[in-house]
């Protein structure tokens, strides 16, 4: 339970960090999603279905959200979410790419705080699991 919420439309970056070192599992835990695709059969982002976490209720994606990309990536497959996902600790904001009733829009949470340490890239990580 977070005692002092951030500022609407802010994140704090200890809470980012703290998601990302639990690990992709675990935040999928906290939300659940599905492939959407266009009428031809294209992959087009994931559409979130619910939140298993009622604090991600008040943020600022809503059930029924198509998200295309994140922060300018696209997050189709498993290592381009796991790359864009690993980023977060150290970037300036969260930038969602939404599709939202018809409507494509950009939804901005900024990270307050400053970065403590660089991430680990995906290689780094990929590397030492296939030891």
């Amino acid at each position: 339970m977070v005692s002092n919420p951030a500022a609407r439309g802010h994140i704090r970056r200890s809470d980012v960090v703290a998601l990302v070192s639990q690990g992709p599992p675990a935040f999928l835990q906290k939300i659940d999603v599905a492939p959407q695709q266009d009428s031809g059969g294209k992959f087009v982002g994931w559409r979130i279905v619910s939140f298993a976490d009622s604090q991600w209720q008040q943020g600022p994606l809503l059930p029924g959200d198509v998200v295309a990309r994140v922060n300018g990536k696209s997050i189709e497959r498993p290592f381009d979410f796991f790359d864009v996902f690993q980023s977060l600790s150290s970037a300036p904001a969260v930038e969602f790419l939404v599709h939202r009733r018809g409507e494509t829009r950009t939804l901005r949470l900024i990270i307050d705080g400053a970065v403590s340490s660089p991430p680990l890239s995906s290689a780094v990580v990929s590397s030492s699991l296939h030891r």
